[in-house]
């Protein structure tokens, strides 16, 4: 089968990347031929470019810290390129013009809305986004979505509803990420909501280690990783204050200015991204894909309480008897997951994902 994959393919963002990777990965395997359809989103891809600007407080302050760290940002721009250019099934780049023009997919059986926040106007510059509600598909064709996500939209503009509704009529089955959407989704559309987990999912660990050609050892250099999406500050004192003193502290982030002891992790591609994880003694994080990998790593995890957005990440802790993981603002939480209780349950959770994917690869 021909199948063409519409998600956030364009973005330095590591969960962005890897959940696209592992669909394409777990389709192919099947068997299938797959295709990343490659949307040619400036307002996604400004985020790959190697210094960011803007004229707004938060542009200003991210121009900043690529400046700042300017022979870093590089080497990760450089890695994001490459991860994307080798490991990506790439159509040719193309505007959204290009691509709603029609004739270029004519030839494919199947469309998947990917994961990620896609549905979300928020993330896609105030807009519903045609392309990403597989607007490139002609009339009739299978169409699907898999693990789509709405993020922080809160459905009170009317005319972004209508179209969202609009869009969905032509999808032959609909799962998102988060069981919060699924009631005002099902009354937008009138349509079956499921409910599926994240693509990362799709890879256990040993698949996401063979894939990268990755060891499994720390090699005696044990770390307390930080992977957070926002207050990286806060979360840097919480750590030091538990491990300051008896464990070496690791953090995937591009900072203004560093801290003291603490090895500052900037030029990481996906490839590092995995086995920073791989590696790791414990994550300490406020991220749903940190989250999300140190549960496929069967890694000790602590949640940070202190982002926006955290609907996903409550909704998969809550699915898995895992609220005790969480901390507060004030304090790091360090309970020790129990991966002979927590296993089951996720592999039954990945066992439906897979279930409702290959129900959908039926048509």
């Amino acid at each position: 089968m021909k199948i063409a994959i519409t998600t956030i393919q364009n973005s330095s963002n590591y969960g962005a990347m890897l959940q696209t990777y592992a669909l394409q990965e777990f389709l192919k395997d099947k068997g299938h031929q797959v295709s990343i359809v490659n949307y040619d989103n400036r307002f996604m891809s400004k985020g790959l470019d190697q210094i960011r600007h803007g004229l707004s407080k938060f542009e200003l302050y991210y121009m900043l810290i690529d400046i700042m760290n300017y022979v870093e940002r590089k080497n990760m721009i450089q890695k994001f390129h490459e991860f994307s250019s080798t490991k990506l099934c790439l159509s040719k780049l193309m505007s959204k013009e290009e691509l709603l023009e029609g004739n270029k997919f004519n030839d494919y059986d199947l469309f998947i809305s990917g994961s990620d926040q896609i549905w979300n106007p928020n993330v896609t510059n105030n807009t519903v986004d045609e392309v990403y509600f597989c607007g490139m598909a002609p009339q009739n064709a299978n169409i699907i979505s898999y693990s789509s996500s709405l993020g922080g939209y809160d459905f009170t503009n009317e005319e972004m509803n209508l179209r969202i509704k609009e869009y969905l009529e032509k999808y032959k089955m609909i799962a998102v990420r988060e069981n919060s959407y699924i009631p005002r989704l099902t009354k937008l559309t009138n349509k079956e909501i499921y409910k599926v987990l994240d693509p990362v999912f799709l890879l256990n660990k040993n698949e996401w280690i063979e894939k990268f050609d990755l060891s499994d050892t720390c090699n005696g250099d044990s770390y307390v990783l930080i992977y957070a999406m926002s207050k990286h500050n806060d979360v840097i004192d919480l750590v030091q204050q538990k491990y300051g003193k008896t464990k070496k502290i690791k953090i995937i982030y591009q900072p203004l200015f560093r801290k003291k002891n603490i090895e500052y992790i900037v030029d990481a591609g996906p490839k590092e991204f995995i086995e920073l994880f791989l590696n790791a003694e414990r994550i300490v994080t406020n991220s749903f894909h940190g989250l999300a990998f140190g549960l496929i790593f069967n890694k000790q995890v602590s949640v940070l309480d202190n982002a926006r957005n955290m609907n996903r990440i409550y909704d998969l802790l809550n699915s898995l008897g895992l609220t005790e993981v969480l901390s507060s603002k004030s304090q790091l939480t360090c309970t020790s997951i129990d991966y002979c209780n927590v296993k089951p349950k996720l592999e039954e959770l990945i066992n439906k994902s897979k279930k409702y994917l290959n129900e959908g690869l039926k048509w």
